[in-house]
């Protein structure tokens, strides 16, 4: 790669030094997956990364979870997803089921220079939908969205897929919108990931 004006970088930098001679905008992805048995949380080590330039991929999950006499609910095995710090990737579920959620992540560390920010956060639903979470203002146009996935920290006895899973929009260059077919108390991890 060249060393000029038209390299990757802050508008009027002659590109970023991590980057001269690179080959790729990416300088590492970590794959692995998360055993989330009878608890709320589990963790996974992964090596260190830079958590300004690195993202994690919600990848879905798989369950052993069924319906039936034992009273467990969708809302008990649902699964989120984040990377807590430099070297962990945190899946957290509603309760302590004996159902085994197995999540599958991908940690994704970009070079110096081509990530502007890495913004996170939850969206909290209180019953009906949508709901939005306000963020430092971004280009959305040189912007990605990344859903880490919806659990429900309450205790409702429902077992319908409208009440537990939500959608996410980047409405704008300030605003994560999250909605639900019919909403509850689900929260929802986003992660909104800004390049140069």
């Amino acid at each position: 790669m060249r060393r000029n004006r038209d390299f990757i970088g802050p508008s009027g930098m002659g590109g970023t030094v991590a980057l001269w001679g690179a080959s790729s905008l990416i300088k590492s992805v970590q794959r692995g997956t998360i055993s989330l048995n009878a608890a709320t949380s589990a963790t996974a080590t992964i090596n260190a990364v830079n958590t300004s330039y690195a993202v994690v991929q919600f990848l879905n999950y798989s369950t052993t979870y069924q319906n039936g006499p034992n009273g467990t609910q969708s809302r008990d095995y649902k699964p989120r997803l984040e990377l807590t710090n430099s070297t962990t990737v945190t899946a957290s579920k509603n309760l302590a089921t004996a159902c085994s959620d197995i999540v599958p992540y991908e940690v994704i560390e970009f070079m110096p220079g081509a990530v502007r920010s890495v913004q996170k956060g939850t969206i909290q639903f209180t019953g009906g939908s949508p709901y939005t979470a306000t963020i430092t203002s971004i280009n959305s146009a040189k912007s990605l969205l990344f859903h880490l996935g919806s659990s429900d920290p309450t205790t409702n006895t429902y077992d319908v897929p409208n009440y537990i899973n939500a959608a996410l929009v980047l409405t704008n260059d300030t605003t994560v919108t999250a909605s639900s077919g019919v909403g509850s108390n689900i929260l929802v991890g986003y992660e909104v990931v800004e390049f140069f």
